[in-house]
């Protein structure tokens, strides 16, 4: 079986997306579980390298700020 490589880049677009549908349909603020499911994956690529995590963790700290 091949093994499919994605860029990080891809996987930074689809998180930034992410918390943009989310804003857009709360027009408002978050709703809290979608806060802390998004704030999860971020913990989750901490040992990824590569300053993925630092991207990650830079796109949802710039929208929410300190959510825990």
């Amino acid at each position: 079986m091949e093994s499919i490589f994605i860029d990080s880049n891809v996987w930074n677009l689809l998180f930034e997306q992410k918390i943009n549908l989310l804003l857009m349909e709360q027009q408002g603020e978050p709703i809290a579980s979608y806060v802390e499911e998004l704030e999860e994956i971020v913990d989750s690529t901490s040992d990824i390298g590569w300053g993925y995590h630092d991207a990650l963790g830079d796109m949802f700290y710039k929208v929410f700020g300190g959510a825990k």
